[in-house]
């Protein structure tokens, strides 16, 4: 499966003014549990101190069909 990461990301500006935007992470990941470690990744210490994830979600976009033994 194909599965990537999104997040709705606000950021505070100077003066108190704020803007949400909905964010996808470039990676694709093949699994949603590995999707979720990188999203706490992101959320720890990728994240300007001025911004802050409020939802995320990891969605498998595709399904790669697997040869079944």
């Amino acid at each position: 499966m194909i599965v990537k990461a999104m997040a709705l990301v606000c950021t505070v500006f100077v003066g108190g003014d704020s803007k949400c935007t909905t964010e996808f992470y470039p990676k694709t990941f093949q699994s949603v549990q590995e999707c979720n470690v990188q999203l706490n990744q992101w959320r720890l210490y990728e994240l300007p101190r001025n911004q802050k994830i409020v939802l995320d979600d990891c969605v498998i976009t595709s399904y790669k069909h697997e040869e079944r033994k």
